[in-house]
């Protein structure tokens, strides 16, 4: 265990990814409609998956959780992670909704919820950093519904992208 290993509320559970977790993260990831949305766009092989979990598992700054929800009964539906920042923040990241029946069902707000209450609530964090790519129009409504701003733009990828943050009020 690195950090919470479960973390839910009414409707989501966050847990930490394990190795039984990592070939249905990797068919997720590998999607098409998904993986347009990575800076790192390439398919993943099985290799590079495994390399990559075994890296995970010896950084004390990075977590990876499934996101579960309670409620329909769609069990694991998608993946988020959390990088620790120098400075008291934290960055939102490798975020996705992969179980197909649990796409464009509002998951996002829910989702944004009960990370912020883990965050800043028991974690204790100043602020969430986040980028996303500037065409990707329905992550940034979640992310502005939940109380993120712009505050800078850049370019990744030959692709505009907003820096996106929102502080523990």
């Amino acid at each position: 265990m690195k950090g919470f290993e479960v973390y839910e509320n009414e409707v989501i559970r966050l847990r930490e990814i394990r190795k039984s977790d990592l070939e249905r993260v990797r068919i997720w990831r590998n999607l098409p409609i998904i993986r347009q949305w990575f800076f790192h766009d390439q398919v993943i092989s099985k290799e590079e998956q495994e390399k990559w979990y075994k890296q995970y598992l010896n950084k004390i700054n990075d977590y990876y959780y499934i996101i579960e929800d309670k409620i329909q009964g769609y069990g694991p539906i998608g993946t988020l992670g959390i990088y620790f920042l120098d400075d008291g923040g934290v960055e939102f990241g490798r975020f996705m909704i992969g179980h197909g029946d649990a796409a464009g069902k509002g998951y996002g707000h829910k989702i944004m919820t009960i990370f912020h209450e883990l965050v800043f609530d028991e974690l204790g964090v100043d602020y969430v950093y986040l980028e996303v790519y500037c065409h990707n129009k329905a992550a940034i409504r979640v992310y502005q519904k939940a109380g993120y701003e712009i505050v800078g733009k850049m370019n990744k990828n030959k692709l505009d992208v907003y820096i996106m943050k929102k502080y523990k009020t």
